[in-house]
């Protein structure tokens, strides 16, 4: 199963993200800094070359940021962590896997039952973090 995540970085909940950061033990001043620098954020977009009057962002996380990347892979992190899976084996004899890069997350399973009820389970996490899977695409081998 193959997962992408709709507007990724403009959805991430800032609660949430605050409390994930908690959860992972990062120092409170951290956290504090961190959620200053994202809150309290203003957008103008650009259109045929004018820029619209200014409007706060409550949600998600500047794309391009550097700190962005890092806290949108602290949301994937958690997400993952957070799905019941058996980590017992190796990589060659497990017979499910979750592999992640960026926004993108594959699941590997031997059965089509392992796959829906984990797809159920990632929409439910997502969802806490405020972000929307796309169309998923099976596959079976």
């Amino acid at each position: 199963m193959y997962i992408d995540y709709k507007q990724a970085y403009d959805t991430i909940n800032r609660s949430e993200l605050e409390e994930i950061m908690k959860e992972f033990g990062i120092p409170n001043k951290l956290v504090r800094l961190t959620k200053m620098a994202i809150e309290n954020t203003n957008s103008k977009v650009k259109i045929q070359g004018k820029l619209t009057p200014s409007f706060e962002t409550t949600t998600g996380m500047r794309q391009g940021d550097a700190l962005s990347t890092l806290l949108f892979n602290l949301c994937m992190e958690m997400i993952i962590r957070n799905i019941r899976i058996n980590t017992g084996g190796t990589i060659y004899n497990r017979t499910r896997q979750y592999l992640a890069y960026a926004d993108d997350v594959v699941t590997l399973g031997r059965t089509e039952v392992y796959i829906k009820d984990k797809k159920e389970e990632m929409a439910t996490i997502t969802q806490q973090v405020g972000l929307q899977m796309n169309e998923m695409k099976t596959k079976n081998i």
